[in-house]
């Protein structure tokens, strides 16, 4: 349902936050190029991690910054 969004939302928009309720926990995620934990940045286009080292080799359309 929506209402564990809304509740997301209304708490104080975090988008980590946001991100775990719509399924992608930046928490339970790795760098989708090098595999580390804990990524920084979300590209929403390819819904895609990548750490602070890889982002460079990413795209810089719909980056993210967790």
């Amino acid at each position: 349902t929506e209402r564990p969004l809304w509740e997301a939302i209304q708490a104080g928009f975090d988008w980590k936050n946001i991100l775990a309720k719509l399924g992608w926990d930046p928490k339970e995620a790795a760098c989708d190029s090098c595999g580390v934990a804990r990524p920084s940045v979300f590209r929403i286009r390819s819904q895609e991690f990548f750490c602070k080292e890889c982002v460079s080799k990413a795209p810089d359309d719909g980056l993210l910054y967790i």
